[in-house]
């Protein structure tokens, strides 16, 4: 009994570093990958929120379940669109948390040399997710992207977050009504969102395609063909 515990704590600190590195190597092909959009003034702030606050290499599951605590708490106090748009988050949350995982898990079994390459990368990625689950990650970004924008440019849910952001305050939810209140100040000072939208889309389904071998690497948006080498495609 005690050798499968500590097997199994052993296991369980091997997922937490790949985990670790995973979401690390992530965050730099995403920073990477928008660096010419978060250059300019406009989209500056949203691309920080992103970085820092979404795709940090760090624990965010008590953040988390704090958005799911609020979303069921105060889903009477918040107007209809914002409890929609948390909603959403909720989802692309537990998707891209449980595909991280899942590739975090074919790493450790294949033995990933670390620090993560873009090949083994790429073979984890293919045959820890689906290529549909993928698509459906991307499609849950979008929406949710373009629903927290819809509602950031009312005044009026700066005002309420604002108003709720002291209750929950002194509910013990401090933090995740900061982290809610700065992505509705990082999406306000956006007038336009469609051009980042557009970019997103196009570059994050080409990336899905090139790895799962659908299209080659020359059919790849810029600047994705001088980040993602040809390896890291299926073979």
């Amino acid at each position: 009994m005690p050798l499968v515990s500590e097997h199994s704590k052993l296991m369980a600190m091997e997922l937490s570093t790949a985990l670790t590195e995973l979401q690390a190597f992530q965050a730099r092909r995403i920073a990477r990958t928008y660096r010419d959009l978060t250059a300019e003034a406009e989209f500056e702030a949203l691309g920080a929120f992103f970085f820092d606050q979404i795709y940090a290499p760090r624990d965010f599951s008590f953040r988390n379940t704090s958005i799911r605590t609020l979303h069921r708490k105060l889903g009477a106090t918040l107007p209809r669109l914002v409890v929609d748009a948390v909603g959403r988050v909720i989802e692309l949350h537990d998707l891209t948390d449980r595909l991280d995982r899942q590739v975090a898990r074919r790493l450790v079994e294949m033995g990933a040399e670390r620090p993560l390459r873009w090949r083994d990368y790429g073979r984890a990625y293919r045959e820890a997710g689906s290529y549909e689950a993928r698509r459906q990650q991307i499609e849950l970004l979008l929406e949710a992207t373009r629903r927290i924008h819809q509602i950031s440019q009312w005044r009026a849910v700066g005002w309420v977050l604002g108003v709720v952001d002291l209750a929950a305050s002194l509910g013990g939810m401090g933090a995740v009504m900061h982290f809610l209140h700065s992505g509705y100040q990082a999406f306000h000072r956006v007038r336009y969102i469609e051009r980042f939208l557009n970019a997103v889309s196009e570059r994050e389904y080409a990336l899905n395609d090139f790895l799962f071998g659908k299209i080659p690497h020359q059919a790849l948006p810029d600047p994705l063909p001088e980040i993602v080498p040809p390896e890291a495609a299926a073979a």
